[in-house]
């Protein structure tokens, strides 16, 4: 027994050296192969010459510059002609999923640029930013090639000076192609009440499906409320592109928007309605978001939550089908009441 454990731990140890020894072989072998590989392949590249891109057809060049940010889009259009040219074609739209222009100090601009060189690749392109710095002067040429080539589902625009460039902006969005969401987010009233107008109301309208016009566009003249009233009408006889318009509205602009609605208040505090097609109903309970005055009207819907002090904020949608505008309507009805008086509504 004791030479067949002596015979057995030799056996043991010489397959372990033998183990290990073509292990160590193999490895180096395989290196070397490697090796020789990574060298036949780098001597073969060395043959090689660069392939111009701009030898590709237009049609390829097309799908690569959609990859690119607008800004290094604009860059390269700038730089080479080719590329230019393709950028001015009429017929490639490039789609950017949100945009943001906003003026801000040169402090900050930096600080965001370098913010959004963290981000990965792909949520840079999801929301892009076109910085300007308050205090310089741009050109408008950017913008109205911008407005030329891409369409955008979400466009937010925060400029607060009353300038002649910002106006230009402004009156530039209704030249853009396609727009599914357009925030116009300023709080200086002047420059609001010099760009919204009917007819400003009316051509954005045709260009996209929902309009967001809070604080910058809040009602608070008579003159706006009839602005306001024209686009009422429009988008209930389908005459636009809008689905969905939200914005602001004093007190007593939204009196008067229940009196020219077909809802006449009383000295007495009562109330009536000529309108037979208005229903009326507000939700006091539940989440905020969803409290407040809710009108319907044939298809449309307006909703209006806030105080008095403050104003209102107001969301005015349209139903496309009697089937949405019934469905709409029975589930505010169930969480609320039907109600005449004024008090009410304020």
């Amino acid at each position: 027994s004791l030479v067949f454990t002596v015979l057995l731990t030799c056996f043991l140890m010489g397959l372990q050296f033998w183990k290990i020894f073509l292990k160590n072989h193999f490895r180096h072998d395989m290196s070397g192969y490697f090796t020789r590989s990574m060298k036949r392949k780098l001597e073969e590249d060395k043959k090689l010459t660069p392939f111009p891109l701009m030898a590709l057809p237009s049609e390829l060049i097309d799908r690569f510059l959609s990859k690119l940010s607008i800004e290094d889009r604009h860059n390269g259009s700038l730089t080479n002609k080719r590329m230019h040219g393709i950028a001015l074609d009429w017929k490639n739209k490039y789609f950017v999923e949100n945009l943001i222009i906003v003026e801000v100090s040169e402090q900050t601009k930096l600080e965001r640029i370098a913010k959004r060189k963290k981000l990965p690749y792909h949520k840079y392109r999801h929301e892009q930013e076109i910085l300007l710095v308050e205090g310089r002067s741009y050109s408008i040429e950017f913008f109205i090639k911008l407005s030329q080539n891409i369409s955008i589902g979400k466009l937010t625009i925060m400029l607060d000076h009353r300038i002649d460039f910002h106006r230009d902006i402004y009156h530039l969005l209704k030249n853009f192609d396609t727009i599914n969401t357009l925030i116009l987010d300023s709080e200086f009233y002047e420059l609001a009440n010099s760009v919204i107008t009917r007819s400003y109301l009316l051509e954005l309208a045709n260009n996209c499906t929902s309009l967001n016009t809070t604080p910058f566009g809040t009602i608070a003249t008579p003159h706006m409320l009839t602005d306001f009233m024209h686009l009422y009408v429009a988008m209930m006889d389908g005459k636009t592109k809008l689905k969905c318009y939200m914005t602001g509205i004093i007190i007593d602009a939204w009196k008067y928007l229940l009196y020219m609605l077909g809802y006449h208040i009383m000295e007495d505090g009562s109330g009536y309605c000529i309108n037979i097609n208005l229903r009326i109903f507000r939700i006091k309970n539940g989440p905020i978001r969803n409290r407040g005055v809710y009108l319907f009207d044939k298809n449309m819907e307006i909703f209006a939550s806030g105080t008095p002090n403050s104003g209102f904020r107001l969301r005015m949608k349209v139903h496309e089908t009697p089937e949405l505008f019934s469905a709409a309507k029975s589930a505010v009805s169930a969480r609320s009441s039907y109600f005449v008086y004024s008090s009410e509504l304020l």
